[in-house]
């Protein structure tokens, strides 16, 4: 569905051609002078057509924010910013993960997912350096020996801290225990954003007194060539910008004495800046978002937005920032303009065929944060009508989305190799989605959902068990998978591998079939690896895991808790089950 700024500027585009069609009719007729009067009324009257036509998308814009202070005003502003951080970031209440017991030899028990997460959280650990930074790839030979090539991503970068918070800031629900030094990770790794990446946007205006920032990614850092000056900005990625966000929002919720120290102004919380948040959001609402709604890719060291190349995963990654900057901040046009960031995405795939139709994780997890924010259910979802269409069509773009990765995932099923990372990425954004849509379908197991929502939900949700299975079997425990022992010293080398890397995860495994399982499913066993370990496959499949048992998978307490699946005992209807 169009975006009104869209639909605005088509009917110019409209009138403008109607009119020129008119004039040419009896141009050659008129005299030089009368020639030049017509055009001069002709070029009026288009233009004030189109100021008329474009005015409902600006005040609509600033209606949605009155609508959102009004709702803040009346809850009381710092309640109402409270109420969408909790939403967003603690939902243990809901949550109680690994503590099933009825298990079958299918899918993963909740002691492997436990074991699984705290692994992939102790990695991580591990692989915080002292200045910061994550050991960004680990390759291990199948003689054992470990490199570490040369180069480094700051989305990445910024994407590990998410997952450390996700893991152990509330809505993980992983025990003190599992999260040993995650604090301390995260508040280097913020530490660094701020230090090395964070900078001014060259010319870039304040905005209310704050001054433009962004988050580069620089050449040095990035190609990791130390030749390069430290000066040398490179660009911003509106991916970069988006997950600099995420990971500054979570580190505001750490007590840390390291980002404080490193920093001066006043902080938002943990010694985050406020005026860095304020000055990332002011770039990414000003600079990098379009009159649409959507968004540039890139902007280039002179502060020149561009779309010289584009992400597919950029916007969303845009949107989630914008949605925990609002959560801290509570300021009402991050909310509007997270919404109008997802509605031109939406506006953007109306035409495409399913078919066409990507895998876009991060879309659909801001999707999910979106309809959780308070203010959202209250001005949109269950707002006027106009606003609850425009709810309706976010949720319809999420749900071609979530199928989408389903799909996907359904083709990739009979290969003979995976990677772990694609695979955690679909399943961050289908169990970031499906309890969404069973919310909203009404899904219990005295409800009655529609048939096209009960099939995703069932098949997505079975389906994506398996596939967590898989990526628990992926990750490092002990020995990797297809490591050399053909000498005692190659033995050594490999066992000293394997601790440097336990509990990571390889960026494509071998898979091997199997007997099936006691229901007829078709299983396979990971048995080999290509050896090369990257900070972001292992920080994916952590987010995977944990999104999954919050939708209720094993032991969750979530919306899809008590589902039945095909080997777990009745009501498995068939379908996108069998892996």
């Amino acid at each position: 569905m169009p975006s009104a700024a869209t639909s605005a500027a088509t009917r110019c585009r409209r009138r403008a051609v109607a009119v020129r069609r008119a004039m040419a009719r009896s141009w050659r007729a008129m005299g030089p002078a009368r020639q030049l009067v017509a055009a001069v009324a002709a070029t009026s009257a288009v233009l004030a057509t189109c100021v008329y036509l474009l005015r409902p998308a600006v005040s609509a814009a600033d209606a949605d924010v009155a609508a959102v202070v009004r709702v803040a005003k009346k809850a009381g502003a710092s309640t109402a910013t409270e109420a969408t951080a909790a939403a967003m970031s603690s939902r243990a209440g809901e949550v109680s993960p690994f503590d099933v017991t009825a298990l079958t030899d299918t899918y993963p028990p909740p002691e492997d997912l436990a074991a699984f997460a705290t692994a992939a959280v102790r990695y991580l650990v591990r692989a915080s350096q002292p200045d910061g930074t994550f050991v960004y790839e680990v390759r291990v030979a199948p003689n054992g020996q470990v490199s570490r090539p040369r180069g480094y991503n700051t989305l990445r970068h910024a994407g590990a801290i998410y997952a450390l918070g996700d893991a152990c800031l509330g809505r993980g629900g992983l025990p003190a225990r599992s999260c040993v030094g995650a604090n301390e990770t995260m508040a280097r790794a913020c530490e660094w954003l701020l230090r090395v990446a964070v900078r001014s946007v060259p010319g870039g205006e304040a905005d209310a007194g704050v001054p433009l920032l962004g988050v580069w990614s620089k050449p040095r850092v990035e190609l990791g060539d130390l030749s390069r000056p430290e000066e040398e900005l490179g660009d911003v990625r509106l991916g970069g910008l988006g997950l600099g966000l995420v990971a500054l929002t979570t580190c505001a919720r750490l007590d840390s004495p390291a980002i404080a120290a490193a920093t001066d102004g006043d902080a938002v919380a943990g010694g985050v800046p406020a005026a860095v948040v304020d000055g990332l959001t002011a770039t990414l609402m000003l600079r990098m978002q379009k009159p649409d709604g959507g968004f540039f890719s890139y902007m280039d060291a002179a502060g020149v937005p561009n779309d010289h190349r584009v992400s597919l995963y950029y916007p969303g990654e845009a949107v989630l920032g914008l949605l925990m900057a609002y959560a801290l901040r509570g300021n009402a046009r991050l909310l509007v303009a997270a919404v109008r960031g997802l509605e031109a995405l939406a506006a953007s795939r109306a035409d495409m065929k399913p078919a066409d139709f990507p895998c876009d994780h991060w879309t659909l997890i801001a999707t999910a944060v979106l309809f959780r924010t308070p203010a959202f259910r209250v001005v949109w979802e269950h707002g006027r009508r106009p606003r609850r269409k425009r709810a309706a069509v976010l949720l319809a773009a999420a749900r071609s989305l979530t199928t989408s990765c389903y799909e996907r995932d359904v083709r990739r099923t009979p290969r003979s190799t995976g990677s772990p990372c694609s695979l955690a990425t679909g399943l961050e954004g289908t169990f970031a989605m499906l309890p969404l849509l069973a919310r909203v379908a009404g899904y219990d197991p005295a409800g009655a959902p529609t048939a096209m929502d009960e099939e995703l939900l069932h098949n997505g949700y079975c389906l994506g068990q398996r596939t967590v299975g898989e990526l628990v079997a992926s990750q490092v425990r002990g020995l990797p998978p297809g490591s050399a022992t053909a000498t005692s010293a190659a033995a050594a080398a490999t066992e000293a591998a394997a601790k440097s890397v336990a509990g990571a995860l390889p960026g494509r495994v071998d898979l091997t079939p199997v007997d099936p399982d006691k229901a007829g499913n078709a299983r396979r066993v990971v048995s080999g690896s290509d050896g090369v370990y990257r900070v972001d496959t292992t920080q994916h499949s952590l987010s995977a895991v944990l999104a999954y048992v919050r939708a209720g998978g094993r032991g969750g307490g979530g919306h899809l808790r008590g589902m039945a699946c095909s080997g777990q005992g009745a009501g498995h209807r068939g379908g996108g089950g069998s892996r």
